[in-house]
């Protein structure tokens, strides 16, 4: 995905997530990737979450607490939800 999408500065944290039963958190400048063990977790971090936050499968897409020059397009957004959608739907 970061040959595509440029993703810099990667961080592992799951410590923020796992009262909410996630399995792993990396954080990056633009977005942040969490894992869960099961879709309905991931739909409801997302729904609780807010903002720009989207759930594919047990993965939760998350652009929330970005603003401004920070926050991609929703063009760009869309292209990575998708792309998050298609590695889901591969594994």
């Amino acid at each position: 995905m970061g040959e595509r999408f440029k993703l810099p500065n990667p961080r592992e944290n799951t410590g923020f997530c796992e009262r909410s039963g996630c399995v792993q958190m990396v954080t990056t400048d633009p977005v942040t990737i969490v894992q869960f063990p099961g879709p309905g977790k991931a739909k409801a971090y997302a729904k609780g979450i807010g903002g720009p936050s989207v759930a594919v499968g047990p993965i939760v897409v998350s652009c929330a607490g970005r603003r401004g020059e920070e926050l991609w397009s929703a063009k760009k957004r869309k292209a990575l939800v998708a792309e998050v959608r298609r590695i889901v739907a591969a594994e």
